[in-house]
Parts: C-alpha cells; sequence; structure tokens
C-alpha cells in the first residue's frame, strides 16, 4: 500500500476520517489499525457511524507514532506501548506541574500586594 504525504500543519478538511482514510496516509491496510486498536489502549476510535470507524487527526499522529516504533525502530509491541504509556504519564504529569506553578504564582501575587498583613 502507497503512504500519502500529509502535511502535520495543514490538515485536509479538519474532521473525522474513516479507518480506509487512515489506512492510505499511513500506508497499511485497515487489518493492520484494528489489530493496533487492539494492542494499544489510546488508540481508540472516536466514534462510529454505520459501522464505519472515525478518528480524529490526535489518532492519526498517534498511529504515526506506533509505526513509527514498530517499523522504523524495530520495537516490539510490548516495548512500544510502555513508551507510549510513559509518554503519557510525563505529559500528563508535565501539565499538573504548569497548573501548581500557576497556582503558585497567583498565591504569590495575592500575598505580595499592597495592604496585605504578613
Amino acid at each position: 500500500m502507497r503512504r500519502t504525504k500529509v502535511s502535520r500543519t495543514k490538515r485536509p478538511g479538519g474532521g473525522l476520517l474513516t479507518v480506509e482514510d487512515v489506512a492510505a496516509i499511513l500506508g497499511v491496510a485497515p487489518h493492520v489499525l484494528r489489530a493496533w486498536e487492539q494492542a494499544f489502549p489510546q488508540a481508540r476510535p472516536v466514534g462510529r457511524v454505520g459501522g464505519r470507524r472515525l478518528y480524529r487527526w490526535r489518532e492519526v499522529d498517534l498511529f504515526l507514532r506506533i509505526r513509527r516504533l514498530l517499523r522504523e525502530r524495530r520495537l516490539t509491541i510490548a516495548r512500544a506501548r510502555e513508551l507510549l504509556g510513559r509518554e503519557a504519564a510525563q505529559s500528563a504529569g508535565a501539565i499538573l506541574l504548569r497548573e501548581v506553578r500557576r497556582d503558585l504564582l497567583e498565591l504569590h501575587r495575592f500575598l505580595t500586594r499592597p495592604g496585605v498583613a504578613p
């Protein structure tokens, strides 16, 4: 199957994609996507219309990372799943740290404003 080149900034249509669309973009057969859905819990379609799986571009990006890990880096599914899980945990931690920092800065501004007794 031929891989279709897709720009990361310009998303055609910007909407939902069918399993056939995603398979064409990735250059894999639709059954491969279905297998990856089972192997990687975060690779799930957003919904179904008329029995057809629909994906957002976020899932396409995830499938691109999965394909790169499995085919280019030649990792096992278990190792790729572990790496993707670790990435998700790290980004969740980064989000939490940003929120804590924002809250601390807000508290600092409140405590250092004029008229607040020490």
